[in-house]
């Protein structure tokens, strides 16, 4: 997937782009290169970014008893 991409950059927007209409033709080897690398250092930054802010408290939970109670009347219910 990576290397489609880079392809596509370094081929250029085409004609029937924004960039072939607007006259914008920056394509090559050189711009490539900055898209890998600018797409290294978001996926860096991102993933250095989840670990310094650690994972997500997990939903709180119902204590013990009170789901044995809905249990309870939800199977009393069912039988009734």
């Amino acid at each position: 997937m990576i290397a489609a991409l880079l392809a596509l950059v370094d081929g250029g927007p085409g004609e029937l782009s924004v960039d072939g209409a607007l006259g914008i033709h920056d394509t090559g080897a050189g711009r490539a290169l900055f898209a890998l690398a600018a797409g290294a250092a978001g996926s860096t930054a991102v993933i250095e970014l989840g670990r310094r802010h650690g994972a997500l408290e997990p939903a709180a939970q119902p204590p013990a008893t009170e789901m044995a109670t809905n249990e309870t009347v939800s199977v009393a219910q069912a039988q009734a």
